[in-house]
């Protein structure tokens, strides 16, 4: 009779999962950090002059990649691939910037039915950025 040691099995699949997940994770962020798109729309955000950027300024392809890319963090973290806080922690800043652009803005409420996911994940953000500013935020749950 064989006995079976689910403890120690169990045990590796979900170390396999969370290996998938940091990888997951890893390639999203050094998508998001050599992406010549994603890099000029960075600098755009920081820049001083942020909020005079006219939608002219971004090409509407640029403007799809980026929030596409968002969309795609969003649909990782509602599958719980990535936890919403690490998403957050690593890349809620520019969603949350660049929605205070005209210039996504505009593009995101002209398509507002093509962008519902993404919507939700932006509020879901400012929720997050709103507990930082009351020193409610729990870092201990930015994890892979």
């Amino acid at each position: 009779m064989q006995v079976l040691h689910l403890g120690k099995t169990n045990n590796n699949f979900w170390k396999s999962e969370k290996q998938k997940r940091a990888e997951h994770f890893f390639k999203l962020r050094e998508k998001y950090n050599s992406d010549p798109i994603f890099v000029k729309i960075r600098a755009i955000i920081d820049s001083p002059q942020d909020k005079s950027i006219s939608s002219k300024e971004i090409p509407v392809d640029d403007k799809r990649k980026f929030l596409g890319f968002y969309e795609e963090i969003a649909i990782m973290v509602n599958s719980k691939v990535i936890k919403e806080e690490l998403a957050f922690y690593m890349f809620g800043y520019y969603i949350i910037k660049c929605t205070e652009l005209e210039a996504f803005r505009a593009y995101i409420d002209e398509d507002k039915q093509y962008w519902g996911v993404l919507t939700r994940f932006i509020i879901k953000m400012k929720d997050y950025d709103n507990n930082i500013l009351k020193n409610q935020f729990d870092y201990d749950k930015v994890l892979i």
